[in-house]
C-alpha cells in the first residue's frame, strides 16, 4: 500500500520522493528569508508607529503650551485652549472669525488684540468688557506664521 501512494505522489509531481525530501533544505531556506524579511519589515514598522505615537505627543504638547489662542491674520481662530473651550461647551471656536465669536460683530474690533499680535510679532494680551457676552474678558492673541499661505492666511 504504501508504494501505491508513493508511486501515486511521484507520478503526479514527475519527482521521484527521495528528489523531493532533497528540495527540502533550499524550500526551508527560502522560507525562512522570507520570515525574517517580513519580521524586519514588522519591527520597522511598529519602530514608526511608536515615533508617530512620541510625535503626536510633542504636536499636542505645543498648542497647550501656547499662552494664547492663535489666529490667522485674517482673524480666524486656528486653536482654543482649554479655557476657551469651557467658555464655549456646545461649539467649537476653531475657525471661527475672533470678533464674532466673541464680540458678536461682523467686522474687527476697533482696539483688536489680533492686530497687535500680528503687527508685532508677538503675543498680545487686553482685558476688556464684552456687552455681547456680559463679562470680562482677558484676552491673549498669539500670531500664527505658516511657512506656506493656506486657507487660512
Amino acid at each position: 500500500m504504501q508504494d501505491t501512494i508513493v508511486q501515486g505522489n511521484s507520478a503526479g509531481s514527475g519527482q521521484l520522493p527521495g528528489d523531493r525530501i532533497r528540495e527540502f533544505p533550499a524550500e526551508v531556506d527560502a522560507l525562512r528569508r522570507e520570515n525574517e524579511v517580513l519580521r524586519l519589515a514588522d519591527t520597522r514598522r511598529r519602530r514608526s508607529e511608536e515615533a508617530l505615537c512620541r510625535g503626536n505627543e510633542w504636536v499636542d504638547a505645543i498648542p497647550r503650551s501656547i499662552q494664547g489662542n492663535p489666529l490667522s491674520t485674517r482673524m480666524v481662530i486656528v486653536w482654543v485652549n482649554q479655557k476657551a473651550r469651557k467658555l464655549f461647551p456646545t461649539q467649537n471656536p476653531a475657525g471661527d472669525k475672533c470678533y464674532r465669536l466673541f464680540e458678536g460683530m461682523d467686522k474687527p474690533c476697533e482696539v483688536c488684540v489680533a492686530r497687535v499680535a500680528h503687527s508685532t510679532g508677538e503675543i498680545a494680551k487686553i482685558e476688556k468688557y464684552v456687552p455681547y457676552r456680559g463679562r470680562w474678558f482677558s484676552i491673549v492673541a498669539q500670531p500664527v506664521r505658516a511657512a506656506s499661505t493656506g486657507p487660512c492666511e
